[in-house]
């Protein structure tokens, strides 16, 4: 006589629902224009154009690629790791600083290309500059 063994069921995977895409370009913004993060004059008025370029900007030629924005956002967090002192080896995730201007400088473009090739950052030192610069290409 031959016994049959049953396989068990394979255990059931819950399948997750995608995350919407987040915009933390204009959630800065929105951010620092309500007062809840404080910015010197040149910020809030960089957040006051991406807000004001979000309503006009079809007029303008201009168009926010939020897929973009998030793709270099991502490239930061997920492949790039900080290197020297306390932080070596950690991922490099963005403050909403930098997470604004990374987002800034991919997301809008002007026609095919993108509208922002150059960036001046100025903060205070150990804020973080030196290792934004380096993972943003020269293009």
């Amino acid at each position: 006589m031959t016994e049959v063994l049953e396989r068990p069921a394979p255990a059931r995977t819950r399948k997750r629902k995608a995350a919407p895409p987040t915009d933390r370009c204009t959630d800065y913004a929105h951010r620092v224009l309500a007062g809840d993060i404080v910015a010197g004059s040149h910020v809030r008025n960089a957040c006051k154009r991406h807000l004001r370029d979000l309503a006009a900007a079809p007029g303008n030629g201009l168009t926010f690629d939020l897929a973009r924005a998030n793709e270099a956002i991502a490239f930061f967090e997920e492949v790039l790791c900080l290197n020297g002192g306390q932080f070596e080896g950690r991922p490099f995730v963005l403050q909403p600083w930098q997470a604004f201007v990374v987002g800034s400088l991919f997301g809008w473009l002007r026609g095919a290309v993108r509208r922002f090739r150059v960036a001046y950052c100025e903060t205070a030192k150990g804020s973080g500059k030196s290792p934004l610069a380096a993972g943003i290409p020269e293009r």
